[in-house]
């Protein structure tokens, strides 16, 4: 009977961490940047299988097992680890006016929920000069290092007119724009903090709600 209990406890250890990486979690909101879609105290459901999970970078991305990081020496040297980033395949791509999680640039260890406004999508093409450098430079930089001189556009210390972006960025605002900190402060966010697609509200302090984010695409 022992054996059996210990048996189903794994398996349910198990079946929790595959269900978060993979297929999903719940999540509770916690500002109202996104009123009146989804207010604050509102629970979401996070869907991992809609662009495809990302798989953990490092012990504290791990559900139920990150709780070795409680351990401050283990935690210390777990920042600095990094596995590499790798997305499995998903059913559908990020669109304008999806909703998403997602990891914030400033805080990896912080979720925001904003909606998709632009996307610029990979191999696109980017054209540069000192008119338009500003409107880009957020994206470059994650990918090279690149600055503007006297009028002058440098990639990797290379004169350049245009750039071909490697990843996915998208532009994500709050629907309540008055105290959202989406990316007209973020600048783009790249598809390698995207965590998931909301497609389902769990529970509202507002039954109405329900209906509201059900309308959204």
């Amino acid at each position: 009977m022992k054996q059996r209990k210990g048996i189903f406890f794994l398996l349910l250890i198990v079946s929790s961490i595959f269900i978060r990486i993979f297929i999903g979690e719940p999540t509770k909101v916690s500002s109202s940047s996104m009123e009146p879609t989804i207010k604050s105290g509102d629970w979401l459901w996070i869907s991992k299988v809609d662009y495809g999970a990302i798989l953990p970078r490092r012990w504290a991305d791990i559900p139920i097992l990150n709780i070795v990081t409680w351990i401050p020496d283990f935690r210390t040297k777990d920042i600095r680890t990094d596995w590499g980033y790798c997305r499995m395949r998903g059913f559908n791509k990020p669109d304008i006016g999806d909703i998403v999680v997602f990891n914030s640039p400033e805080n990896i260890d912080v979720l925001l929920v904003k909606r998709i406004s632009q996307i610029q999508h990979a191999n696109s093409l980017i054209h540069l000069d000192s008119t338009n450098y500003n409107n880009y430079n957020d994206i470059i930089n994650q990918e090279a290092k690149a600055k503007i001189k006297n009028g002058v556009i440098y990639i990797n210390d290379t004169i350049c007119t245009y750039y071909k972006l490697r990843n996915n960025y998208y532009y994500l605002l709050g629907d309540n724009s008055s105290i959202s900190r989406d990316s007209r402060f973020l600048g783009y966010v790249s598809e390698k903090n995207l965590v998931g697609k909301v497609n389902r509200l769990i529970f509202s302090i507002n039954k109405t709600q329900i209906n509201i984010l059900k309308r959204v695409k």
